[in-house]
């Protein structure tokens, strides 16, 4: 076991940063929007975020039955979480690539024809 409790989730923090940094340079390439979300209705999705985020980073509610792991801390359990987390931000990287250069108008079916992953029996017409 590593001598870091948390060395397999400060690793994989590593990969959003990532993540982020794609999805910026990628929002580039996006045409301007025409209509905006209110600030409004902005500042009550950042606010539930931000309480969210509080709530699964923060140790204070960290006592009792809710301060037990579940599974127990061990380098096994770490480094799979770590490869899922990786897969994760891979697959996002992926989607939005892949979604980005798609024609402005073209149906998810239409994609999914074009890209040779269509399956009539999911729903599809023809």
């Amino acid at each position: 076991m590593t001598s870091n409790r948390y060395y397999w989730l400060h690793l994989a923090g590593l990969a959003w940063p990532v993540f982020l940094f794609y999805w910026l340079a990628s929002a580039q390439k996006l045409k301007k929007v025409k209509q905006r979300e209110a600030y409004g209705e902005r500042l009550v999705q950042l606010a539930f975020m931000t309480a969210a985020c509080t709530l699964v980073f923060n140790d204070i509610f960290g006592h009792g039955w809710l301060g037990r792991r579940f599974p127990p801390v061990s380098d096994a359990i770490g480094e799979t979480g770590f490869r899922i987390t990786v897969i994760g931000v891979a697959l996002a990287i992926w989607a939005r690539s892949n979604f980005l250069t798609q024609e402005f108008g073209e149906t998810f079916n239409d994609h999914m024809r074009r890209t040779g992953m269509f399956l009539p029996s999911l729903g599809g017409h023809e």
